[in-house]
């Protein structure tokens, strides 16, 4: 009787992936009520109890993942947020943060589904402090580790993400000073990193981004100027070059590195016809995001291609209509607008 009910004990905490110290404590804990002669005559069971141990334990080295695991975890959650699967993702990003919980990983990626969140909404502001406050939070946790270790390229690289990513939002909240002084933070963290680590093309994206930014955005906005003095120029040409190798080759920022490279063609470089090629694999990929659908139409109207531009637009405000998920009326805006602006053009080659 004693013997079954530790069995099913174990068995219930192997299901719960309960650490294998807990498990042990647990069952320590129950000996004294089971009576424990029985367990120091019963050699055999002794024995069996030590391989119900091992197997608890083996179903338990989840808690501390593998590489393999941990970034199998990531990536699928990485494809849910860019198809805006939201819930779907902080489902996987929420496993990471258990498998490995002082790992800053999962809860920066946590803090990216909110960031998506706004993203496909800008005018609504409600997730910003939340968001700010979540990679305020990963910033400590990479501190910590740092404190620990100044060279842990993790850390140094959450904690540069993070910090960059509050400028990024800063920065649409028109608020520029802070904006800059976040990339004037995150800038050394992103050079540390590359040069602890240069073969880790996740970090090129921070560098990309700086380093076109930092070169283009003066000349866009010479107003912007005087709060970008005391920060390091930076090079255009460059710039798109890491921003390419890390669309290519990153591990986990591939996906957003290839997202910028396509604003950079659309917005400042006017290449239409490489942020429409762009546009075109990001939609063929993710077809449920709103952002990459719009940039395709964006493309086609502005490659003059009106046909395909009113036919994407259509499929956005036919979603719009549905009630999508990103789909809302600043996407049916600008679908209407597109229309007045090509129907002429329609018109006329028809």
């Amino acid at each position: 009787m004693s013997n079954r009910f530790v069995q099913i004990l174990l068995g219930w905490l192997a299901s719960r992936h309960v650490p294998i110290v807990l498990a042990v404590m647990a069952i320590v804990v129950m000996l004294p009520a089971l009576g424990h002669g029985w367990f120091l005559d019963d050699m055999m069971f002794r024995a069996r109890l030590v391989l119900l141990f091992l197997v608890v334990a083996s179903r338990c080295t989840g808690q501390v993942a593998t590489n393999a695991e941990f970034e199998g975890i990531a990536k699928r959650g990485i494809e849910l947020v860019y198809d805006l699967e939201f819930e779907r993702a902080e489902h996987e990003f929420s496993t990471l943060g258990r498998l490995q919980p002082t790992h800053p990983a999962g809860h920066f990626l946590l803090a990216i589904v909110d960031w998506w969140r706004i993203l496909i909404d800008l005018e609504e502001e409600r997730y910003d402090e939340r968001f700010l406050g979540a990679l305020d939070r990963v910033i400590e946790m990479c501190d910590s580790l740092l404190d620990h270790n100044e060279n842990d390229v993790t850390a140094i690289f959450f904690k540069g993400g993070s910090i960059g990513f509050q400028g990024r939002l800063l920065f649409h909240r028109n608020d520029y000073l802070s904006a800059a002084n976040a990339g004037r933070k995150a800038l050394p963290l992103v050079q540390t990193a590359l040069d602890l680590a240069p073969e880790n093309h996740d970090l090129l994206l921070g560098a990309g981004m700086y380093n076109y930014y930092a070169d283009v955005i003066p000349r866009e906005y010479p107003f912007l100027k005087p709060l970008l003095l005391f920060i390091p120029p930076g090079d255009k040409k460059s710039g798109l070059q890491q921003l390419t190798l890390a669309s290519e080759k990153a591990t986990y920022a591939a996906v957003e590195a290839t997202y910028f490279l396509m604003q950079v063609y659309y917005f400042y470089e006017k290449d239409y016809a490489k942020a429409c090629t762009i546009a075109l694999g990001l939609h063929g990929r993710f077809p449920n995001n709103m952002l990459f659908h719009r940039y395709l139409g964006r493309c086609y109207a502005s490659l003059g291609n009106w046909e395909m531009a009113a036919q994407t637009f259509a499929e956005i405000s036919a979603r719009v209509r549905r009630g999508q998920r990103g789909y809302g009326v600043a996407a049916d805006r600008e679908a209407a607008c597109t229309y007045v602006v090509g129907a002429p053009t329609l018109r006329s080659t028809s």
